[in-house]
């Protein structure tokens, strides 16, 4: 029993209420390149091709011409992934891990939903080519 002083007691702040939503993280995609990976939250972009400036580059040691300076971009838009090409002739292969491939020629764009797992394969001399890996486990 409590002297009748005594202050009512408080809440404990550690302790949630029954009625507090769970904290959602923003929903994430992951963009490969071999062993380097880049983390892409909503809003975000990463960019791709031959050229210095681009995020991921790729073709430029040695210099493999037939891949654009800037190739595209994957763009991280909410609740879906964008991917563009930006190059002004040359064409970009939409691979999802179900389904058929797109090709994406220059200054197309695909949504990739319902696809949370992709690859997009450049075109590079002689036949081969430069693959990106992209999941996106918690988008759609």
């Amino acid at each position: 029993m409590f002297p009748p002083d005594s202050p009512p007691a408080q809440p404990d702040p550690t302790v949630q209420p029954a009625t507090a939503q769970p904290t959602t993280e923003p929903p994430l995609a992951l963009v490969h390149l071999g062993s380097r990976r880049w983390v892409l939250e909503p809003g975000q972009t990463v960019s791709f091709g031959r050229g210095s400036p681009c995020d991921i580059r790729l073709a430029h040691d040695p210099v493999d011409e037939h891949v654009s300076r800037r190739a595209g971009v994957v763009e991280h838009q909410g609740e879906d992934l964008v991917v563009r090409n930006e190059s002004t002739s040359r064409r970009l292969i939409f691979k999802p891990a179900r389904g058929a491939e797109r090709v994406l020629r220059p200054g197309e764009a695909i949504a990739c939903l319902p696809h949370r797992e992709f690859l997009v394969a450049i075109d590079g001399r002689g036949g081969s080519h430069y693959v990106i890996q992209v999941s996106a486990p918690t988008i759609g």
